[in-house]
């Protein structure tokens, strides 16, 4: 498939103290205009992997264990970004698998949607990162199909807006960007504050837990070069 390289920019959001923030401009590597068929895969070591199905508006994370040679799903997880108000159905998607990084845009109208999803080695997360340069237009739900038998290990972490929680189903609505992070191996409360205590010392309250987020995807980033 044909390559083009495109920049989006995203508008994040301001901080409690009504701080504006400025507009963070990311760049997108070799998108393409749809994924391939086949699972991107994402080697967490040589006994675990996580396969990724999917784009912004819809992706599938599948966590697979090595036993006797074959693969065997441990868990599975869905995320969806959930449609704005008036947002017309359905234009395409472009997404680019590169240095085991995902990435993906759509845009409805004036509103440009973006993600990152990206395995972060130290803290053991997988973290799927969202943005919108129309603040307040991000939705987003998450699924884990595992939940009820073993401790919940996804968590969807809101910047500005409440977390509402629905049997196993996390959505937030309102936001400008957010995370879902995915705990491979402990459970995610306990996890993800220790991790935001390692990287905050306020604990990744907002805003700084976008700065958490931030420090994580240049980590992980830095280590695949």
């Amino acid at each position: 498939l044909s390559t083009i390289y495109l920049c989006s920019y995203f508008a994040i959001i301001g901080c409690k103290q009504n701080e504006d923030r400025a507009n963070h401009e990311t760049s997108l590597p070799n998108y393409r205009e749809s994924l391939s068929e086949a699972p991107q895969i994402i080697a967490c070591d040589h006994n675990l992997r996580i396969l990724l199905e999917g784009d912004i508006d819809q992706l599938y994370a599948s966590l697979q264990s090595s036993q006797e040679g074959s693969w065997i799903e441990q868990a599975r997880y869905i995320i969806r970004r959930l449609p704005d108000q008036g947002e017309t159905p359905i234009p395409k998607t472009k997404s680019a698998f590169q240095d085991e990084r995902l990435f993906s845009e759509v845009k409805h109208g004036t509103k440009n949607y973006s993600s990152v999803t990206f395995f972060h080695q130290k803290s053991g997360l997988l973290i799927h990162r969202m943005l919108c340069d129309h603040p307040g237009s991000l939705h987003t739900s998450a699924r884990d199909y595992n939940a009820s038998s073993r401790s919940p290990s996804l968590l969807v972490v809101p910047f500005e807006s409440t977390l509402d929680i629905l049997d196993n189903q996390q959505m937030v609505k309102g936001e400008g960007e957010c995370a879902v992070v995915i705990s491979i191996e402990q459970e995610i409360q306990t996890h993800w504050a220790k991790i935001c205590h390692l990287y905050d010392p306020d604990g990744g309250k907002f805003p700084d837990v976008i700065g958490v987020i931030e420090q994580l995807d240049q980590e992980a980033a830095a280590s695949l070069k």
